[in-house]
């Protein structure tokens, strides 16, 4: 299997939903109250994009025995989350951006993101068929 098309199937939603955000953002303006929705896609797509990865790559990522792909996906799903908002906060800093707007809108944000992957976590990971023993 070769890696581009992989890459290229996993990658366009999280792509996607940062590409329409930025686009709506800088023709119609930043609307408070499409960012949820942007948030739990994007906890969606990244989801997505992960399970994609585990399924086309199974014998090259090795999980700890007690971490199920679902959490492992969730976990690094909110890990991507949590460092959107820090370069949200980051961006508010050092350049004068106002994106971050209070902490109950930076957490609902990450809470939104999480609550995408565990749902995409339910819906994409599909079990590894095991393999036959007595064969």
């Amino acid at each position: 299997m070769t890696v581009r098309p992989v890459l290229l199937r996993a990658a366009w939603p999280p792509v996607a939903v940062v590409g329409a955000h930025s686009l709506l953002g800088w023709t119609i303006g930043h609307y408070s109250s499409l960012d949820p929705g942007f948030h739990f896609l994007g906890g969606l797509a990244g989801a997505y994009a992960l399970a994609s990865l585990w399924r086309s790559f199974p014998e090259a990522i090795r999980l700890p025995t007690r971490l199920t792909p679902s959490r492992a996906i969730v976990a690094l799903t909110i890990g991507a989350a949590l460092l959107w908002e820090l370069g949200e906060y980051a961006s508010d800093v050092f350049y004068g951006t106002h994106i971050q707007e209070s902490v109950v809108d930076t957490v609902a944000d990450v809470a939104l993101g999480t609550l995408g992957a565990l749902i995409g976590a339910r819906l994409f990971v599909r079990p590894r068929p095991q393999k036959n023993l007595n064969e």
